[in-house]
């Protein structure tokens, strides 16, 4: 599974938080190394199940975006439970951050200078929760 929330602002300056989530499917093989996993955004996101869109996509400037990765069938509470240690941990993190916790990998970038990264990520991670919790990646 893979989720991705991002703020984005189009070129007539409209803001606003693009979240996603998608599925890989039965028969994907799981890579094991964090860095495949990170990867997985760019080489195989798998197939789109849910999205919230504020802002239209397409040519939009990527502001910050948390993407969090998990194996399909991971239970909704272990990635919760994942993205709240990863949320107490961040500040300590550098930017951009990639971590794991437990089965849950985590990419986040904030290139916003007029908020804290902590504050940014929250407002991100509300978006993906919002998708978790909807069942969005379940099987």
């Amino acid at each position: 599974m893979y989720w991705a929330a991002h703020r984005v602002r189009s070129p007539e300056g409209e803001e606003g938080i693009n979240a996603f989530s998608h599925r890989h499917g039965p028969g994907f093989r799981w890579p094991v190394e964090v860095s495949q996993i990170a990867a997985l955004p760019e080489t195989d996101s798998g197939k789109q199940i849910a999205e919230h869109v504020q802002v239209e996509p397409g040519g939009n400037s990527v502001l910050s975006y948390l993407d969090v990765l998990a194996p399909d069938g991971t239970p909704q509470d272990v990635i919760l439970r994942a993205l709240d240690v990863f949320s107490a941990r961040v500040s300590e993190c550098a930017n951009p951050t990639l971590a794991q916790v437990g089965p849950v990998v985590f990419r986040f970038l904030a290139n916003r200078r007029s908020i804290r990264r902590e504050d940014e990520l929250r407002v991100l991670a509300s978006s993906i929760e919002a998708l978790v919790l909807s069942g969005s990646g379940e099987e």
